[in-house]
């Protein structure tokens, strides 16, 4: 007894191939997750996950995406960390302890907790000095 097995046409059944995504359909793709902030969204996300390390991450995803949906609805900017984690984030680059940070500090800082989109002349800009309020409320 043998048996036969049919292979369908490369593509599937239809007998068309796959196209291999271009430069054009490469560069829609792209356009398309900057303008619904996929990359940021997903990278704040993932870096809340990293820093708080909740026991179900799954649940804790879902929570950010509805947070996230509703921040949007609201007009207003997706907070994965809370202030307390700003405030000790702060400490941490406030190495000397004097109260402020430099305005490299302060873009580093950003940088870390995912955010794109921030006030890059905050209060004490001027002197090199962003306190600890100026960098929580601009976060």
């Amino acid at each position: 007894m043998s048996t036969t097995a049919t292979i369908p046409p490369a593509g599937g059944p239809s007998g068309v191939a796959n196209s291999v995504p271009g430069a054009g359909q490469r560069e829609a793709a792209d356009a398309y997750l900057k303008k619904h902030n996929i990359p940021q969204t997903l990278q704040q996300i993932m870096t809340g996950l990293l820093h708080q390390r909740p026991e179900d991450p799954k649940k804790y995803i879902i929570k950010k995406l509805e947070d996230a949906k509703t921040a949007k609805t609201r007009g207003q900017a997706m907070l994965v960390f809370s202030r307390e984690n700003l405030v000790a984030l702060f400490k941490i680059f406030d190495i000397t302890g004097k109260g402020h940070i430099t305005l490299e500090q302060y873009k580093a800082a950003m940088a870390d907790v995912g955010v794109t989109t921030y006030n890059q002349t905050p209060n004490g800009h001027e002197k090199d000095r962003i306190n600890q309020e100026d960098f929580v409320d601009n976060a």
